[in-house]
């Protein structure tokens, strides 16, 4: 798990690091409940592309933490742009 991105969370979430952004993201989310859910902030991310190249882009997600709870992910507004 690269747990690097997981700045959102009640203290030290699943040992992953001190969480600098609290839990407040989480409110309203349903993660929030029993201090057991924890997140990131909105990332980007940006990558040059040779024109004409074929790229492949891979999204994984696991729940590794246990078998009760879900994970989820929120992919919001994704694009490809192109440089000025």
């Amino acid at each position: 798990m690269n747990s690097a991105f997981i700045q959102i969370c009640p203290g030290n979430f699943k040992n992953c690091g001190p969480c600098p952004l609290g839990t407040a993201e989480l409110s309203g989310t349903g993660f929030e409940i029993n201090n057991t859910g924890g997140g990131t902030s909105w990332l980007t991310s940006a990558s040059p592309v040779v024109p004409g190249e074929t790229v492949a882009l891979d999204f994984l997600l696991f729940d590794v933490a246990d078998g009760i709870l879900d994970t989820s992910v929120l992919l919001d507004d994704f694009r490809w742009t192109t440089a000025p």
